[in-house]
């Protein structure tokens, strides 16, 4: 649960940075957690796995999904409609089980299962905000453990998006005085919400109020910006993408280069030579 001190700072937190959506992961809820100081925002937790809970503004009538949920696994599901656009935001948590990965693959068969379902009943998008205790190189952390492996591996293989900040999400002070960490707090976008993710950041200026031990050793809370679907549009709010230069297919952006240049250089004579520097930085663009 959370302390007197924990939900007044909590409140302090969602109020400064104008909260919409509080994703807490290893809130040890013993049953339905009840925050009572949000009185504006549903709050839906489950017991699994050290407990998650999400709490959302009321502003976009969130509906608990516990269809969705699976006894055993830290997720909690919360159906929302923005601008007339229903969308799913879950929270989630993988303990770091050194012998097994068995919990994560859990958990990501989980929310694989409940986009077929987003899919099928015309939910056009979901976000699961989670610490999943996977590091990797592809969202800027120094090692890979197999965690992070599977993590990658899924969201190849299921057209999703990971969201990560640039920085630690998790500090710690090392023996010999320096500071150490890794990313493993991350968001998972799937559908529209690809789309309409921004970008995401750590603020650690409450860190001291927030949590008593950090930032010695814990968690940073990590910002995620989503535009609003009524807000976005492809000029004013581009979408936030990454590109993984290690797994690229590069043959075939050779061959597919290859391909375009030679249809330009075959229309080369046939155009004016003023305007083949253009149609050539066109092809490069595409």
């Amino acid at each position: 649960g959370l302390s007197s001190h924990s939900e007044t700072s909590l409140a302090h937190f969602i109020d400064k940075h104008d909260i919409n959506v509080l994703s807490l992961q290893e809130i040890n809820c013993s049953n339905e957690l009840d925050i009572r100081i949000f009185p504006e925002m549903s709050t839906f937790s489950v017991t699994a796995d050290r407990g998650v809970s999400i709490s959302i503004s009321n502003s976009y009538s969130p509906q608990r999904l516990p269809q969705l949920e699976e006894d055993g696994v830290g997720i909690v599901y919360s159906l929302i409609n923005v601008s007339n656009q229903a969308l799913v935001m879950a929270s989630a948590y993988c303990t770091p089980d050194i012998a097994s990965t068995d919990g994560l693959s859990k958990l990501l068969n989980n929310i694989k299962r409940a986009w077929k379902f987003c899919q099928k009943a015309k939910i056009s998008g979901l976000a699961v905000f989670g610490d999943f205790n996977a590091r990797s190189h592809q969202w800027g952390d120094k090692i890979q453990n197999p965690r992070g492996k599977i993590l990658f591996d899924f969201a190849n293989k299921n057209d999703c998006a990971i969201s990560a900040p640039p920085t630690n999400t998790f500090v710690m002070q090392n023996s010999d005085g320096t500071t150490g960490g890794s990313v493993i707090d991350l968001c998972l976008a799937f559908g529209s919400t690809v789309k309409l993710l921004g970008d995401s950041w750590i603020d650690d200026s409450d860190v001291h109020e927030l949590f008593t031990g950090a930032p010695i050793r814990g968690h940073l809370p990590v910002m995620q910006h989503i535009v609003c679907p009524q807000q976005y549009s492809k000029d004013s709010h581009p979408a936030h993408r990454t590109f993984n230069y290690e797994c690229a297919n590069w043959p075939r952006w050779s061959s597919h280069i290859d391909k375009k240049l030679t249809e330009f250089l075959d229309d080369w004579v046939q155009e004016d030579c003023v305007q083949s520097p253009t149609k050539l930085y066109g092809v490069l663009m595409k």
